[in-house]
């Protein structure tokens, strides 16, 4: 994904005010390679869900840790106060 970034904050596109520290943002594989957070991804794919999201959800849920999981609920929860369908059961 690509992101916007202001003096070292990877900042979400759909609500600026969404904001990490790059190296917070960003994940890097052994062999150097960078990726974004998979929490942060799926907040990319929160807003309009295709079937692929949720399997992406369904299969990626289960797999984060608790700190990983409690950030993706507070972003759906700041990014969709009126609920998001993924925050159904993953208390």
């Amino acid at each position: 994904m690509l992101h916007e970034e202001d003096g070292g904050q990877w900042i979400y596109r759909r609500n600026p005010e969404i904001r990490l520290p790059l190296h917070e943002a960003y994940r890097m594989t052994p062999d150097g390679i960078r990726y974004i957070r998979p929490e942060l991804q799926l907040l990319f794919k929160a807003k309009a869900p295709r079937p692929k999201d949720h399997q992406d959800f369904a299969r990626v849920w289960p797999a984060l840790a608790g700190a990983e999981r409690t950030m993706l609920r507070d972003l759906l929860r700041r990014e969709y106060p009126g609920g998001h369908s993924w925050l159904t059961g993953t208390s």
